[in-house]
């Protein structure tokens, strides 16, 4: 809790977090790994692309971007 919230407003926020989440408004676990798996997948695909554009973009010495695409 902040300094200045009232236990009434966190806890009126609490409930409002779990009622949406209880709504299934939330994706699943499943969607998301999918979702990140298609992410990697879409970044291992275009790693030349996106080395080249980062580059651009930095203008980073050439041992920097080992560092940088791995990352990803």
């Amino acid at each position: 809790m902040c300094e200045g919230d009232s236990y009434e407003s966190v806890s009126g926020n609490l409930r409002q977090a779990e009622g949406i989440f209880d709504s299934d408004a939330t994706k699943s676990y499943e969607w998301r790994i999918d979702q990140l798996t298609r992410l990697e997948n879409l970044c291992k695909e275009n790693a030349e692309v996106l080395e080249a554009a980062m580059s651009s973009d930095f203008k980073t010495a050439s041992q920097e971007k080992v560092f940088e695409i791995m990352a990803l």
